[in-house]
């Protein structure tokens, strides 16, 4: 989030991974109450993306996990990364576990399906973010 536009500037952040607001931090989410990672924009606007934290992404695993840089460290870049991955990373791992993972091998037959929706609003705020989870999630949504 961030290129082309805003860089790595924010006048918020929304995520539900502690310390992902300092630089040096990659954070990885453990079992989450809220499904959402949001950035505002310096001059108001959202971009983010919401999930069903508790949703099976494959047989006998759920809660997909979240990662988030603010700004994007582990990329050395001008950015904010916001990323929902499968599988899920133990909390003692270091932060550049999620690009030296192994493959997820499955079962033959046996699909990952991982539900998020991108969330974007050109004048709004991380309220109406947090607001569109729980109409979508929290409120007996998907």
């Amino acid at each position: 989030v961030g290129d082309g536009t805003f860089g790595a500037r924010r006048r918020g952040l929304s995520v539900p991974v502690p310390g992902a607001d300092r630089p040096e931090v990659l954070g990885r989410g453990e079992a989450v109450s809220e499904g959402l990672m949001a950035i505002e924009a310096p001059d108001r606007g959202v971009v983010g993306l919401l999930w069903n934290p508790r949703q099976l992404w494959t047989a006998g695993k759920n809660q997909p996990h979240a990662l988030a840089a603010s700004p994007n460290a582990l990329d050395h870049q001008a950015n904010h990364l916001l990323e929902l991955v499968v599988p899920h990373f133990s909390p003692g791992q270091p932060a550049t576990a999620q690009r030296a993972a192994r493959p997820l091998e499955l079962p033959r037959g046996r699909a990952v399906f991982v539900r998020s929706e991108l969330f974007v609003t050109a004048d709004g705020d991380l309220a109406e973010a947090h607001r569109a989870w729980q109409e979508r999630y929290a409120l007996g949504g998907g």
